[in-house]
């Protein structure tokens, strides 16, 4: 799936305000490395490139209400809200793993 017209404004908002670096690519987002030595979840290159990428699809937003379809299909606040729940969730989750946050 291509980068959506109708990606939810608020999950931005939800990547920029949570732990980590989520940066646009192709896919989606990618968590970039922390490479704060003085910050918790500090990653070397070599392990940062060892291990699988933490990536929000395109797929995966529209799937959890977070893209509209213009002309198709408009998603419900409830909808949208669910969403937004789910990626916050998420970004937590992945933070925690790392070990930024307990």
């Amino acid at each position: 799936m291509a980068r959506p017209d109708g990606l939810e404004p608020r999950s931005i908002q939800v990547l920029e305000d949570g732990p980590g670096n989520w940066v646009k690519d192709i896919f989606g987002f990618v968590r970039q490395r922390q490479n704060d030595r003085d910050r918790p979840g500090y990653e070397t290159s070599e392990s940062y490139k060892a291990r699988a990428r933490d990536t929000i699809t395109w797929v995966w937003l529209d799937d959890i209400g977070l893209v509209d379809r213009p002309g198709q299909y408009i998603r419900t606040k409830q909808e949208k809200l669910r969403g937004l729940n789910l990626l916050r969730d998420y970004v937590q989750s992945v933070a925690r793993r790392l070990g930024e946050i307990t």
